[in-house]
């Protein structure tokens, strides 16, 4: 059942890893200041980790034994359960953290699901935080869902994926419909991704504006418009104010933060704006 060219734990667990990073890395350009998640660096400190046994099938199978199927124990309910209701509501509350707690805790431990093995203990500090990941992805396509849905999609898909493909070598632990179920799961997720793949394309068929629009999501371009509207009076503004929007295309597709962006073609807006004002003050003087 090869979905996203994923076909066994391996490439599951990969895909999983690199969607987690991948959402920690787009809320640090997303949030002005923000420093490097703690759940980042812990992923990625697996990811490494994993590299190093994934050519060794033995030591995948002891993987799978060690951090999957204690995991899969203690929640089989949740997993074998629909992922999506009637509704089309992802059913994600076994793996969202939920901040209801007011009083501050030092914790041992992440919050929520993580793979980890209670085995050996140069292994208790390794551990992989799923629902962090998952969480931090649900926020941000929260404040985005044009730009940012596929984020917690793509984390579900490689989880589920994962549970699948370590299981279904371990007929003595999961029966096959449960498994199924999971299949099921993995199975409704790659067609949502898949529809929400189509939407982001035509959104980018939309030009550049709708680039932009795509790439910063719910900020109001009001403020541009209004410089626009100023500049582009003056054939060399417009001229000028294209070059530093063209810059702004540039930013952020390079993986600039998009608000320092947004903030650098204001600021530029701004002084033209300023400098026109000024030259058409002294003529007129």
């Amino acid at each position: 059942m090869p979905t996203l060219n994923i076909n066994d734990v391996k490439t599951s667990l990969s895909f999983l890893m690199s969607s987690m990073v991948d959402a920690g890395r787009h809320a640090m350009r997303e949030t002005f200041g923000m420093e490097k998640p703690s759940w980042l660096s812990q992923t990625e400190r697996f990811e490494s980790f994993f590299s190093q046994l994934s050519s060794d099938e033995t030591a995948i199978d002891s993987f799978k034994e060690k951090f999957i199927l204690p995991l899969y124990k203690k929640h089989e309910l949740s997993f074998t359960s629909p992922v999506i209701n009637d509704k089309d509501v992802i059913q994600d509350d076994f793996i969202k953290i939920k901040d209801e707690d007011t009083q501050l805790k030092l914790r041992k431990e992440p919050r929520g699901l993580f793979l980890h093995s209670d085995e050996g203990s140069a292994l208790k500090s390794l551990y992989l935080p799923i629902s962090e990941a998952y969480t931090s992805s649900v926020d941000m396509s929260m404040k985005n869902k044009q730009r940012n849905v596929m984020l917690p999609v793509r984390i579900l898909l490689g989880f589920y994926s994962t549970l699948f493909y370590s299981l279904k070598d371990m007929p003595e632990h999961a029966m096959h419909d449960d498994l199924e179920s999971i299949r099921s799961n993995i199975k409704i997720l790659n067609e949502y991704m898949e529809s929400l793949d189509v939407k982001e394309t035509e959104q980018r068929d939309e030009g550049p504006m709708g680039l932009i629009k795509g790439l910063l999501g719910n900020v109001n371009f009001d403020q541009i418009g209004e410089m626009m509207n100023k500049v582009t009076n003056d054939e060399k503004a417009s001229e000028e104010f294209k070059t530093v929007f063209d810059k702004m295309t540039q930013g952020i597709q390079g993986g600039k933060a998009p608000m320092d962006v947004m903030g650098d073609i204001i600021k530029q807006a701004t002084e033209e704006t300023a400098a026109l004002e000024d030259d058409v003050k002294t003529k007129s003087d």
